[in-house]
């Protein structure tokens, strides 16, 4: 039986449409973990053409420092303490 045979049909269309949405799943998966502000953007676009409510977004990007309050500190950074350094000191190997 040849691969050609095996494909045609409801049995082919099926095949497709499967191997499609597994390859769709990955590629948005893979355009939220590479490309988080486009992918933000898209399902801004999508929210509103389906004419869900869209959540405004900051001018700042999300994280600790930006004040945003994603790290529940509200933008108030305690400064770290400075760590003490040492420079190194290399020796040769002894033989």
């Amino acid at each position: 039986m040849s691969a050609a045979a095996t494909t045609t049909g409801f049995g082919g269309i099926v095949e497709t449409a499967v191997v499609a949405v597994i390859v769709a799943v990955f590629a948005w998966r893979g355009l939220r973990q590479l490309l988080p502000s486009v992918h933000r953007r898209l399902v801004n676009g999508l929210r509103r053409v389906l004419g869900l409510e869209v959540a405004e977004s900051s001018s700042a990007a999300a994280g600790c420092d930006s004040g945003c309050g994603t790290c529940n500190n509200c933008g108030t950074k305690t400064p770290s303490p400075a760590a003490d350094e040492a420079p190194l000191h290399f020796q040769p190997r002894k033989r």
